[in-house]
């Protein structure tokens, strides 16, 4: 007597989580070369942005880019190459702050973007060292007093977040302190300062 045996059907694959950030369209771009920098395709591009002639991008155009990522809401862990697209070098370093020795963690302001401009004005945050580090309670103060308290966040290695001056809605990646003008001016100095009021590290804007 044979013996049916029943072979399961295969899972369907969860829809993976998407994090979402945004691109400014420089000189010489193409949706195939911003395709490849952020290695989705073309049409995931032109299904997030509804742009109706791709063959008519603008310089300054902000595109939505969507990413699968790995943390939840309450923590990044994205690797470098993750948010390296969207980083503009800004021709100085931190300062007060000394690279980290190895296996040292810390969280560094790795530059501040579209410094003047309420749309794109954002500092970038990096994570280096092994472990974690939790930025809840944390806090970002501008020389005018401007003051930004972290909500709940973990950092791990290799994790990054952008905090955006103007309003938006929070996301992996993504924090927004909800000002209606500019915070940063070139020449302020940022500070970083940790959940027990010590200054974790600074950076000066060009």
């Amino acid at each position: 007597m044979e013996i049916a045996v029943q072979t399961p059907l295969p899972e369907e694959p969860a829809e993976p989580e998407l994090a979402e950030m945004t691109y400014s369209v420089e000189t010489g771009d193409t949706l195939g070369a911003i395709a490849v920098k952020f290695s989705i395709t073309v049409a995931e591009i032109l299904e997030a942005n509804e742009i109706p002639n791709p063959d008519a991008l603008e310089v300054g155009q902000v595109l939505i880019i969507r990413r699968p990522f790995v943390a939840l809401s309450t923590h990044t862990a994205l690797p470098p190459a993750e948010i390296a697209p969207e980083v503009e070098p800004t021709g100085a370093s931190p300062t007060n702050t000394p690279e980290p020795l190895t296996g040292e963690s810390r969280v560094l302001i790795d530059s501040i973007i579209g410094v003047g401009d309420l749309s794109s004005e954002r500092v970038f945050l990096k994570r280096v060292g092994p472990g974690e580090i939790s930025l809840t309670g944390w806090t970002l103060v501008a020389d005018n007093g401007e003051t930004f308290t972290f909500p709940q966040l973990t950092l791990f290695e290799n994790g990054a977040v952008f905090i955006h001056t103007r309003e938006g809605q929070t996301t992996a990646v993504a924090l927004y302190w909800e000002l209606d003008q500019p915070v940063w001016g070139s020449g302020d100095t940022v500070v970083l300062i940790d959940d027990q009021g010590d200054v974790h590290t600074s950076y000066q804007i060009p």
